[in-house]
């Protein structure tokens, strides 16, 4: 007489992993350390653009590690991991901000991280919001910064604040290359001899939205 016998998977366990009181957001993607033993969250709550810490928590231990916290005013959030490395990228709203310049999809930029020296964060984005306009640096805001799988290039949507003020679309994506070296600046007019290398780069791993798209390389500021 035949037997069988059945083998029941083990019940998948439901631990909470943060009890304190402020928001837990998890980014929709890169929220894990490459090691797999740490999530990274900002603290924001409700709708508003309103988190002051950049944290990260133990998935086994529970252990809870403050990564960045914004100063003179400014916010955070939207923080994503290197799969490469200890670095993570976030939003940074700025800072001393006041009812005619405050946070705004077209006034923020995104900071580095790195989460084995806490405390001190790096710009990614050289900014200049009024004439005269620096090449390579942004108009505007750039938002859900994502690193590339070897940790060299960040890719981000953009807002530019002078197309907004025009009333034109001031909406586009871009890509960083994270170097200590000067690389070479687009120009409007040298734009389209990498008409090919930005599609490609779009469809590949950047958005499918906008229908054209900026690329922006510059000088990682240390």
């Amino acid at each position: 007489m035949a037997t069988a016998s059945v083998t029941l998977a083990a019940t998948a366990v439901e631990r909470q992993l943060s009890s304190a009181a402020q928001g837990h957001v998890l980014t929709n993607i890169n929220c894990w350390s490459p090691d797999g033993q740490w999530l990274v969250y900002d603290v924001r709550t409700g709708d508003a653009f309103n988190g002051r810490f950049i944290e990260q928590v133990h998935t086994r231990t529970g252990e809870v590690q403050r990564l960045y916290e914004a100063t003179q005013g400014a916010f955070c959030g939207v923080v994503t991991y290197s799969p490469a490395d200890s670095r993570v990228v976030f939003i940074h709203g700025p800072e001393n901000p006041t009812a005619e310049w405050a946070y705004h999809f077209t006034r923020r930029r995104g900071a580095v991280v790195d989460a084995a020296r806490p405390g001190t964060a790096r710009p990614l984005d050289a900014m200049t919001y009024a004439p005269p306009f620096v090449p390579g640096a942004l108009r505007g805001g750039s938002h859900v910064h994502v690193f590339s799988p070897d940790g060299r290039w960040v890719s981000y949507t953009y807002e530019d604040e002078v197309l907004a003020r025009l009333d034109a679309d001031p909406r586009a994506a871009g890509l960083r290359l994270l170097a200590r070296r000067a690389l070479h600046r687009l120009s409007a007019r040298g734009r389209w001899r990498f008409r090919f290398v930005l599609t490609d780069l779009c469809r590949r791993c950047l958005c499918t939205g906008p229908s054209h798209v900026t690329l922006i390389l510059s000088e990682f500021l240390s």
